[in-house]
């Protein structure tokens, strides 16, 4: 395959701390342009550079508010405090406001703008103060204290390590790390078994020993002076949600879609992505661009009909995307690259190529992501619907939600003195979940981050479009948890009070339409057109996976897919996990040179 990337609009953060610059200063801002792309040095105050004594700070914009004059770094007025920001802040406006009356400058009306100034206000609480979606990095300059944190859901990723010289760093994204260390990272061992068992590696673990994630809400305190570390998390503050849904729900959407730039929706046939469609519909002066996904021969995973049924009746513009199953093998090298981490969602691949078509048109898309984990919408909540004792629904929902169950992971990897065994912390508290408020807390916390909004945000930015989520919205977010169980699922009957809600101004087929998952149709394209692919990627002379999952299982596996069971999704974690080891064959370090020399 190809292994040809392009450096696209990406709109990340990274730096690192603690490497003393003084004589090697120019070596180390190499260092830093290399991670953030084509980056123009014109002295320590302009965009996209911060360097000092102990810090480098460096940015790659995607421009979305005040296109002209939103450079970062983002300094106070005495550049004593400095920011890197990736997200949007939506509650800018008010607190722009609240800043100027307390006497702040702002020179620029991009959003980020306000952070170094709310943070000589309000301190490592201002993060409470946020309604937004980031991944920020804080330096005071004076204290020597660098501050790390992303918002309460978990939307915008963070990664950071601390190397063997005692540099910390930290990025947007794995690979950006990687280049500040031409020693490779090591793999460990247990995010494989922790892949295959929860279909992607949950945070804060990596597929890297050193390397670790943020999770939702964490605020990380690097202090220079002792190189000690201070975890702390905080909760937005939230006010009382008194309005009825719709005006609630349209005002979330509209603060969503601030933006200098055009803003366009990605919808399927469900019920989340068209409430977004309907609240932007009725709020913007033009139609809105809508985008989704089908496929060349029409399936019952192909959602065009509905999509294009909704936009019709807000008079949107519908484009729809094909995502021919010929150019998934080589595409999924290509998304796993952007990704960082195995990750087994198959929506990856048609959300890859939507966003491909998104670029063409917007800069800014809204979806429907989210829903489901905080109001009950997942079909394996149903277990929880049950009276057949806590002991039996709480083993058929962990089955539904696992890949692989533990006695299946012990016959397939050869990794020895239980190396392969998941990470402590989410499997302890996966066992500990009794109710289905827990399951839902359990998958918010773990499995919505890294197993949906790690492909949300990169595979968008990856095409230089921004993606945001209203039902994350801490608002949002806040009426969800009110909720009662039966206000979320009755008989079988999922999102009860969503749909209610949404029954007073949504179409009743709508409201009335089953759930389903935005997929594509691998059944069986892997016994027909993926066929001789899959066979020759996962046991040809040259495959890695081999050497940690015993060949005999993966062909029984194979086997039982080809006469006729359904081991679809099995088979493509492992496609994916092969795929993500043969990326580490090379150096990341080159990956990232033939991008950008592309």
């Amino acid at each position: 395959m190809s292994r040809v990337f392009f450096l696209r609009g990406v709109f990340k953060i990274c730096g690192i701390v603690g490497f003393h610059i003084k004589g090697d200063r120019y070596q180390s801002y190499v260092k830093l342009k290399k991670c953030t792309g084509s980056l123009v040095h014109r002295g320590p105050d302009s965009e996209g550079i911060y360097l000092d004594d102990f810090m480098a700070l460096g940015m790659r914009r995607l421009s979305i508010r005040d296109l002209a004059f939103g450079e970062q770094p983002y300094y106070n007025e005495r550049k004593n405090v400095v920011v890197v920001f990736n997200g949007e802040i939506y509650n800018n406006d008010r607190l722009r406001c609240w800043l100027e009356s307390r006497g702040h400058t702002i020179d620029s009306q991009s959003d980020g703008a306000i952070l170094p100034h709310l943070y000589e206000e309000k301190g490592e609480r201002l993060f409470e103060e946020l309604d937004g979606m980031f991944a920020l990095a804080i330096w005071d300059a004076e204290k020597k204290i660098l501050l790390l944190s992303v918002d309460s859901a978990g939307i915008k990723p963070l990664y950071y390590t601390i190397q063997s010289d005692n540099e910390f760093v930290f990025a947007s994204e794995i690979k950006t790390i990687h280049q500040f260390d031409k020693r490779p990272f090591e793999l460990d061992p247990s995010a494989i078994g922790s892949y295959l068992l929860f279909k992607s590696i949950p945070t804060p673990y990596t597929p890297y020993k050193k390397i670790r994630k943020l999770k939702p809400g964490e605020v990380l305190i690097y202090k220079t002076q002792d190189q000690k570390l201070v975890r702390k998390y905080f909760q937005p503050h939230v006010s009382t949600i008194t309005d009825p849904f719709k005006e609630f729900f349209y005002e979330q959407v509209r603060t969503t879609m601030l933006s200098d730039v055009k803003v366009g929706c990605i919808a399927s046939g469900g019920l989340d992505s068209n409430l977004v469609l309907k609240a932007m519909a009725e709020q913007m002066d033009e139609p809105v661009p809508v985008f989704t996904v089908g496929y060349p021969i029409e399936t019952e995973d192909d959602e065009r009909i509905y999509a294009q049924q909704m936009t019709k009746e807000v008079n949107g513009h519908f484009h729809s995307v094909l995502l021919n199953p010929l150019e998934v093998p080589e595409m999924l090298e290509e998304v796993i690259w952007h990704l960082d981490e195995p990750n087994q969602d198959p929506i990856t691949l048609p959300y890859y190529a939507l966003m491909r078509e998104v670029k063409e048109h917007c800069k800014v898309v809204l979806t429907g992501d989210g829903s489901d984990e905080f109001f009950g919408g997942y079909s394996r909540f149903h277990h929880w619907d049950k009276n057949v004792g806590l002991d039996v629904t709480q083993s058929q929902y962990i089955s539904d939600l696992l890949l692989f169950s533990d006695t299946q992971l012990k016959e397939i990897l050869i990794l020895q003195n239980n190396a392969w065994e998941p990470y402590a912390e989410p499997i302890q508290q996966l066992n500990q979940v009794r109710s289905l408020k827990g399951a839902m807390e359990w998958e918010q916390k773990f499995r919505l981050p890294s197993y949906h909004l790690n492909r949300v945000d990169k595979l968008s930015m990856a095409w230089g479009v921004e993606a945001r989520v209203p039902f994350l919205r801490p608002s949002m977010i806040a009426q969800a948890r009110l909720l009662s169980t039966g206000d979320l699922r009755i008989d079988g009957v999922e999102k009860v009070w969503l749909k209610d809600q949404a029954s007073q101004f949504m179409p009743r087929w709508l409201i009335e339409r089953k759930k389903k998952p935005f997929t594509f149709p691998m059944q069986g394209w892997m016994r027909d057109q993926w066929k001789n692919w899959i066979y020759e990627t996962l046991f040809s002379s040259n495959s890695i996976i081999c050497n940690f999952v015993h060949k005999n299982s993966l062909l029984s596996i194979w086997n039982m897919h080809q006469k006729g069971a359904d081991y679809s999704h099995h088979l493509w974690s492992f496609i994916v996990l092969e795929t993500f080891l043969q990326l580490q064959k090379g150096s990341f370090n080159s990956l990232y040179q033939d991008q950008r020399a592309g």
